[in-house]
């Protein structure tokens, strides 16, 4: 008899012991995530510790789960324990040494049930699925509480179930009895009515890196045109490096154009309310107006990608000095925004003009690269065009500021 056929046999036993078990709205969520395996069909190289986007991939997978609404994150480790630790040095997760980690992922399914307490329900992730997101582990959550009675919740896409993997506390028993190579997929098909197909709009739910093949294949793609187009690419800079210093960089340049403007007024004896109260067509906003709404657009965007509270300013500025001390105010927010609250964010839910006929529904990367930045770009733009039609003698290098 195989190792699998005895371990999948023993989840059985274990069920026949007990009657099927009711769920319960779970008292909390962990996440554990999976990062103990031997990765055989990756070579020599431990998959979990190479590069994806500057970083290591497992550490991907971590900073999504941190950035999620789980109230704690387990590592189960085991092959190369000292590397993976050191890989997630500084992240505050508490790891769990899975000694029989040769037997396959149901050995690190057990060891990170068996260190959730009673109580709590427990989402798996796979350490070698760096594209899932915040955002898919916490609509996992969502429908785990917005339906009691449901043994679990699982991601899939266009149909097709994927992972990560989210069980409801009563199933906690028989995930602690799982081994062998399986590892809950006995507990998923005995389930499987109970255990909701969660659809999402992210296809990395389905992909995970077992070969070099899958990491060239997904990560280091030719820049031809002929390159495979069966799995979008991973983002290669982070949802934060194409937010925060962009809105550093440009409301900066916008701080400098305006310094601009106000020594060109008192150079040539002109009342700076003809340039702060200037348009580029009669039916657009002044100048004024125009930074404002720049402005707005950098708190708002990254107060909500960051999923804290928006700062309310109350829009009174008439003077040069008033939109400088504004940008100032705006630039010390986006600058205490940290890379970790918003990376991991791309699949949030955000939603503007709520309860309107104008309302719209974005995920976190659609918000920011559809919407957002188009919008700040086209106010820091306009406020630019409003001063060099009116003779401000600025030009390409001040529009763009510091790179």
């Amino acid at each position: 008899m195989t190792r699998q056929m005895h371990n999948t046999q023993r989840c059985q036993r274990a069920h026949r012991r007990r009657e099927m078990p009711v769920a319960s709205e779970p008292a909390g969520v962990v996440a554990v995530v999976l990062a103990a395996g031997l990765s055989r069909r990756m070579g020599a190289s431990n998959k979990l510790l190479l590069p994806v986007a500057g970083q290591a991939m497992v550490r991907h997978v971590v900073q999504a789960a941190l950035a999620s609404r789980c109230g704690k994150v387990l590592v189960v480790i085991g092959h190369e324990a000292g590397n993976v630790r050191q890989a997630l040095s500084g992240l505050p997760v508490e790891f769990v040494l899975n000694q029989d980690y040769r037997e396959g992922i149901g050995s690190s399914v057990r060891a990170g049930a068996s260190a959730v307490s009673d109580r709590q329900a427990v989402i798996f992730c796979l350490a070698d699925m760096p594209g899932v997101t915040a955002g898919v582990i916490d609509q996992l959550v969502d429908a785990l509480h917005g339906n009691p009675g449901v043994m679990g919740c699982q991601a899939s896409y266009q149909g097709k179930r994927g992972n990560p993997v989210l069980w409801a506390s009563e199933c906690l028993p028989q995930l602690r009895d799982c081994g062998g190579d399986e590892g809950a997929r006995p507990l998923l098909r005995q389930y499987r009515e109970q255990v909701i197909a969660l659809e999402t709009c992210s296809e990395w739910v389905m992909v995970d890196l077992d070969t070099p093949e899958d990491y060239r294949r997904v990560y280091n793609r030719p820049t031809s045109r002929s390159r495979p187009q069966t799995v979008e690419t991973f983002m290669t800079i982070s949802l934060y490096a194409a937010s925060i210093p962009v809105f550093k960089q440009m409301l900066n340049a916008l701080s400098g154009v305006l310094t601009k403007a106000e020594a060109h007024a008192t150079a040539k004896n002109i009342d700076p309310s003809v340039f702060l109260q200037a348009r580029l067509a009669p039916d657009m906003f002044p100048l004024v107006r125009q930074v404002q709404i720049a402005v707005d657009f950098a708190k708002g965007v990254s107060a909500r990608l960051a999923e804290i509270e928006l700062p309310k300013y109350d829009d009174s500025e008439v003077t040069f000095a008033d939109l400088q001390a504004l940008i100032s105010k705006v630039l010390a927010f986006v600058d205490g925004i940290k890379p970790e609250q918003i990376d991991g964010k791309e699949g949030i839910e955000i939603i503007t003009r709520q309860g309107t006929p104008k309302e719209k529904r974005f995920t976190g990367q659609a918000y920011l690269l559809t919407y957002g930045l188009p919008q700040f770009f086209f106010h820091v733009t306009t406020a630019y065009a409003i001063l060099r039609h009116n003779g401000v003698e600025v030009g390409k290098r001040d529009y763009m500021g510091a790179f």
